[in-house]
């Protein structure tokens, strides 16, 4: 089997890479950076769905849309809601 310059020179960067990054774990920098990281997903995910669930809305008990201020008559028929007529 030859080995060829290229592929040694190739592992040996590898090598260094992956002694960083257990170097970084070891210190807890990683750590910090990971979780520094997953708390900006987190309020970013939160703030996507606050936007979802400020864009979706349901009809509630008067019969009006919600945050829309379209006005609708609303007949239940057996467990499901029918929208009936749009006010406007």
């Amino acid at each position: 089997m030859r080995v060829t310059f290229e592929s040694i020179t190739r592992l040996q960067y590898e090598v260094k890479k992956l002694s960083r990054l257990v170097e970084a774990f070891q210190s807890g920098e990683q750590y910090i950076r990971q979780e520094e990281g997953h708390l900006r997903e987190i309020k970013r995910l939160e703030r996507e769905n606050r936007a979802l669930k400020k864009k979706r809305s349901w009809p509630g008990k008067t019969g009006n849309w919600r945050k829309q201020g379209k006005p609708c008559t609303v007949r239940r028929t057996s467990g499901m809601m029918l929208l009936r007529s749009w006010a406007g």
